[in-house]
Parts: structure tokens; sequence; C-alpha cells
């Protein structure tokens, strides 16, 4: 194995759990869609940042009328309600913190579209993980974020999705997609591990854990409108929903 990159948490036991199949596949989808509504949240709360703050007094005012957690803030908040059934603010017990991984670039000449993926699944990790973690099956799961540095470089994806399978026990990755998803395709089909693509294109009958829509680039969507609609059966099932 390669020298590790930097990575965001420590290393989590993966000992003890007793989580259901349909339970994990439950906690993926909700990961996925939330990772993906993090990234896209990036310029509203940019936006909202540059408001003008509400005076000191009145914010703890309005914190306790909310029933938010502490530490939680309304645009978290707002992220948040756009996944099922979290019930903000009502206490479950606590399960087993999930690893959760970044696979993207981080340096180099595509550092443009790692970076702000990084920072947008960052927020909604640490969003989930005030809450208590996300809530599935009556208990909340914490939230164990893992990034490697794949330099948009696909060998280098290889070896960061070996990295954060076998070394953090990562269930769900978020990623950028292309090259180096097709390179990691294979060992994530065998390990059975999520990978969520920008590239609805990526996507394919042999790649049953490749899931995409989050976000799509111009080429990737003109090759989708002009390819036969029904060609595909995982963009079949994307495109109707």
């Amino acid at each position: 194995m390669s020298t590790k990159k930097d990575d965001q948490h420590q290393d989590v036991p993966s000992e003890g759990r007793n989580i259901t199949r349909r339970d994990f596949l439950k906690k993926s989808a909700k990961i996925g869609a939330g990772a993906g509504i993090a990234a896209s949240f990036l310029p509203i709360i940019s936006s909202c940042q540059k408001k003008e703050e509400k005076p000191a007094a009145a914010q703890p005012q309005q914190r306790a009328e909310s029933g938010l957690p502490a530490g939680l803030s309304q645009e978290e908040a707002d992220i948040l309600s756009m996944l099922p059934d979290q019930q903000i603010g009502v206490e479950y017990p606590e399960g087993e913190p999930i690893n959760v991984g970044f696979l993207g670039a981080l340096s180099g000449p595509s550092a443009g579209w790692g970076l702000p993926g990084l920072t947008g699944n960052t927020i909604w990790v640490d969003a989930v993980n005030k809450t208590g973690g996300l809530l599935v099956g009556g208990k909340r799961y914490p939230l164990k974020l893992h990034k490697f540095d794949d330099e948009g470089i696909a060998s280098k994806a290889l070896q960061g999705a070996r990295q954060l399978v076998l070394d953090h026990d990562v269930k769900f990755m978020n990623a950028i997609g292309g090259d180096p998803a097709n390179a990691c395709a294979p060992f994530l089909t065998e390990n059975k591990v999520i990978y969520a693509s920008l590239v609805p294109t990526d996507m394919h009958p042999d790649r049953p854990y490749m899931v995409a829509g989050g976000d799509i680039t111009p080429s990737a969507t003109c090759s989708i409108h002009s390819s036969p609609r029904w060609s595909c059966p995982a963009r079949r099932s994307w495109e109707g929903r």
C-alpha cells in the first residue's frame, strides 16, 4: 500500500456493527442525496454570509424559538430539511459511526472540481453531526468523512478507493467521475461500495453500485439527450424519477 494522503478524521473500528442491508441502503441513499444537496447549497450559503448580521441579542432568542440543536445554523437546517424524516431536535439512541469518503482532485489542474466538492461534503457532514447523526431506523448514526486526493488521475483514484475502503471501511464514496470512475468501478463493485459520480454516463448495467445525477457536466448533458432514451437501464431508472 502506498503512502496515505491526509485524512480528515481518525479511523473508526469496524467491529461490532450490526446493520441490516435494508438500513445500509437507506443510509447510503440519504448520504448521497445529502452530499449532493450540500454542494448545490454552497452559492446560497455564500450569499447568506454577505447579508447584514442580525443583532447579537436577537440571535439566541430566535435560536430558542426555532428548536434547533446547539450550534446548528438556520442555513444548515434548511439543507437537512431536504432529507426525509430527520426529526431535527428530537433525541434518538446513537448508532455506530458510518465512514464516508470523498475521492477527487484536491490538487493539480482538476482541483477546481474537487475542492468545492469536498467543501460541500464537509458542510453537510458537519450539519448532520450537529443533530446527533443521520436518523435511520430509530437511531442516529454520526458520520466520519475521509478524503483522498487523486489529482484527477485514474490510477491514483484506484489507489485512493482501495485506501478508503480497506483502511477506513468506507461504504459510500462521493467523487467526480469520468476516467477515475472507470478505474475504480471493478474494485468498488467487487466490494459493494456505492460510488456517487457527477457524470450520469458513468452509470452502466454492470455497475450496480454506481450512482449519478447530483450534478452534470455540459458534455454529459449533450450525450444523454443525443443518445437513445432507453439504451441504458440505469439511466432509464434515473430519468424516470
